[in-house]
């Protein structure tokens, strides 16, 4: 799992595995683990806070549909499928995949684990549609017309899954996700006063 996620985000969901545990449980250990810039930073406005840049988070959406769109097409085209069923099939998963991404925001602006465990299946649906759209596109080889299509997106699934590890591997993700986190424990920590 390491090699296919990276070390870096499978590191901020055991650790955010821990914190859930630890919030759950109303631990004392949550005020230990609450910085006190945190604990004063409800009291101060939110203009004069510091809150890290969500950039990586925003473009983790875009490249997530991407990953959808170019391997649910590449798979789509194989079939005889009528234009009604082939819209429902390709723009009814695009809807749900748009909700789950804007709730997962959310989820991620009040530093909840479940943000981390719906990028991680998103990215495992990535490669498992990338995988099947790979497959399908080589085994119509000889029966496809629209073989050349798919397989000019394929190199784009690939590109844009190594593009998405590395946003979740990389240094401005993690420390969103550790800033919000953070601010979890100290929220939780100050209600536990």
């Amino acid at each position: 799992m390491n090699l296919l996620l990276g070390e870096n985000f499978i590191s901020l969901y055991t650790s955010g595995k821990i914190a859930d545990r630890l919030i759950k449980k109303g631990s004392p250990y949550l005020l230990q683990q609450s910085f006190p810039e945190l604990k004063n930073s409800y009291t101060s406005p939110l203009f004069m806070q510091e809150i890290p840049n969500l950039l990586s988070t925003g473009v983790l959406s875009v490249l997530f549909l991407i990953i959808y769109v170019f391997g649910a097409g590449g798979i789509l085209t194989n079939f005889n499928l009528t234009p009604p069923v082939y819209v429902s099939l390709f723009f009814g998963p695009v809807i749900i995949i748009s909700v789950v991404m804007a709730s997962m925001f959310w989820a991620i602006g009040r530093g909840y684990l479940w943000a981390l465990t719906v990028i991680l299946y998103l990215y495992l649906l990535g490669v498992g549609i990338s995988l099947i759209s790979l497959l399908i596109t080589f085994a119509c080889l000889s029966e496809s017309k629209h073989i050349f299509n798919n397989i000019k997106y394929i190199p784009i699934q690939i590109i844009t899954l190594y593009i998405i590890r590395n946003i979740i591997n990389g240094e401005s993700f993690s420390t969103a996700i550790l800033y919000f986190r953070e601010r979890r424990i100290a929220f939780e920590s100050r209600k536990t006063r």
